[in-house]
């Protein structure tokens, strides 16, 4: 995520870059791991 301004609860993804699928795709699980209280991979 070092490209991109984050903050606590946002990512910002600047509109003339290609939106990174990978990389939303990695944060979902994530969160979806988190609230179900599952270990991190």
């Amino acid at each position: 995520m070092a490209p991109y301004k984050t903050s606590k609860g946002a990512v910002q993804i600047p509109f003339d870059q290609p939106i990174p699928l990978d990389l939303i795709a990695a944060m979902a699980v994530w969160s979806y791991r988190r609230v179900r209280g599952l270990p991190e991979e």
